[in-house]
């Protein structure tokens, strides 16, 4: 057989089996015919033909799913933060209320605006404050009227004054208890006046102690701005009550007294013991600073350093002169008055 023969016949066996293969996907649901080709050819005993086993590719691509999970996305909320605003404000108000501590510390303030109560009163607050003045500086000594003595209280003649470094006149001197009562808020009032008899200004102060004994006598200083052109200063009659008790039994002694060069400063110290059946408070000594004429240049006071004593019980003090210069203090007189419960 000649070669083209040979190609013929195989490609003619290839066409069958294609067209086999084909029919197997048409009808996939029967088995596909078996075709059996006997090919004789010539010079070749065995002629093997392939036999193309058909191969089912499945077509169906799966398709992804995408599931959607909401994303919550939370917002965070303001939340309003308040800030409270403190607003301090401080009232402060400038008297000159003379006041003992218990603690025995004393503060040295300048006051320019003095508080009074008209109708003194028993409460003390136990805190003192003065103003100790280094140097006093001396003015020129005015004419003073003279001044009638009342019958039963009135003012000594042994009155001084004088001006302080910041301008204020210290009028000072000691009153007189003579009749049979014990005397409550004795009040005196000083009017100060100008050359021709014009009054300037006037000002009162309250003794320190509670009670005045009768036949007694005792302290008092008026402090007031000093007036421009003033010349003389006159006392009224002093006013009081009469419904006064006997003070209590309280006994100072131990007690003495130094100059202070450095300032000019007078300090008195001692110890009071309360021989009385009662507790008594706000124990207070009083002293009066006398020159060697005997003029009263000084009143102070102040309160024991417990404040207040138990029958029997003892306290020192410690008062201070302050104000001027007290070089020309000679000697000192002590009193004691507190509040028996």
């Amino acid at each position: 057989m000649r070669r083209h023969d040979v190609v013929l016949v195989i490609l003619v066996a290839v066409v069958a089996l294609l067209f086999i293969w084909g029919s197997s996907f048409v009808r996939a649901e029967e088995p596909p015919e078996t075709l059996t080709a006997s090919i004789y050819l010539p010079r070749i005993e065995k002629l093997a033909v392939p036999t193309a086993t058909p191969t089912t590719t499945p077509s169906h691509t799966p398709t992804p799913t995408i599931t959607s999970t909401p994303t919550s996305s939370a917002t965070p909320s303001s939340t309003p933060t308040t800030t409270a605003t403190f607003t301090s404000t401080s009232t402060r108000t400038i008297t000159s209320t003379i006041t003992a501590s218990p603690t025995g510390t004393r503060t040295a303030t300048n006051t320019l605006t003095r508080t009074r109560t008209a109708t003194p009163t028993h409460s003390r607050t136990p805190t003192r404050t003065r103003t100790p003045t280094v140097t006093w500086t001396p003015t020129r000594t005015p004419t003073r009227t003279p001044t009638s003595a009342p019958s039963g209280v009135y003012v000594l003649p042994n009155h001084t004054y004088y001006v302080d470094s910041i301008n204020y006149l210290h009028i000072l001197g000691e009153v007189w208890n003579n009749t049979s009562n014990y005397l409550r808020f004795v009040k005196i009032t000083a009017n100060v006046f100008r050359q021709d008899g014009q009054l300037l200004a006037t000002d009162f102060t309250y003794i320190h102690l509670d009670n005045l004994a009768p036949a007694d006598k005792t302290c008092f200083e008026i402090l007031l701005s000093q007036p421009a052109g003033w010349a003389s200063y006159r006392f009224e009659s002093p006013s009081f009550w009469t419904d006064g008790e006997p003070a209590p039994n309280l006994f100072i002694y131990n007690h003495s007294g130094s100059y202070d060069s450095r300032f000019g400063w007078y300090t008195i110290i001692g110890l009071v013991r309360n021989n009385d059946s009662r507790r008594v408070e706000y124990v207070s000594p009083v002293g009066t600073a006398y020159d060697v004429a005997g003029k009263v240049i000084g009143c102070e006071f102040c309160y024991v350093s417990s404040t207040h004593l138990d029958p029997g019980q003892e306290s020192s003090f410690e008062m201070l002169f302050t104000g001027r210069n007290y070089s020309d203090l000679a000697s000192y007189r002590l009193q004691v008055d507190g509040d028996p419960r």
